[in-house]
């Protein structure tokens, strides 16, 4: 290989690298106004633990993917049984940044998107090429001596809306 090629190609490698990252949704526009509006509605039901409006707000089952679920990773729960078990995700901490903007982050989740399609998630889906968004929220500040620590809490558009589809956390 001569020096040209191995310059374009790693010039494609670094396009689609950072390209497959998420990307901070706009705040003002529609998709963050609707997003923003879908989320406070999740997190007023988790903060109530209203658990039909959770349903209501989720797809069938649930992705998770992280190190602090009692489950093996990646795997798909139901709703049922993620509502079960929320008190794991959902602590103090966690709801009470759950309404916190400057806790929040909106993203575009699309290069996250072949996570979600297995079938108790992809069956609410009529869209071709749905949309994938997602809400961090930072549990623990970054700091010179520590990373931090997000949890991840992933929608899909849905024939019916913007619905809960995974969680995952970060690091």
């Amino acid at each position: 290989m001569n020096i040209r090629t191995i310059i374009i190609l790693s010039f494609l490698f670094l396009c689609l690298h950072i390209q497959a990252q998420a990307q901070p949704i706009q705040k003002g526009t529609k998709p963050y106004i609707e997003f923003k509006e879908i989320w406070t509605a999740f997190a007023k039901a988790i903060i109530s633990k209203d658990t039909n409006e959770i349903r209501k707000l989720s797809t069938k089952c649930i992705s998770c993917s992280s190190s602090d679920t009692p489950y093996i990773s990646p795997n798909y729960i139901s709703i049922a049984e993620f509502i079960q078990d929320a008190s794991w995700i959902f602590d103090s901490t966690t709801t009470s940044r759950l309404l916190n903007n400057e806790k929040l982050v909106f993203l575009n989740d699309d290069h996250n998107s072949k996570l979600y399609k297995q079938p108790c998630i992809s069956n609410e889906v009529i869209l071709l090429y749905p949309l994938h968004m997602e809400v961090l929220v930072t549990i623990i500040d970054h700091s010179k001596s520590f990373e931090g620590f997000q949890k991840a809490f992933a929608f899909i558009e849905t024939k019916n809306g913007l619905k809960f589809c995974g969680y995952s956390t970060i690091p």
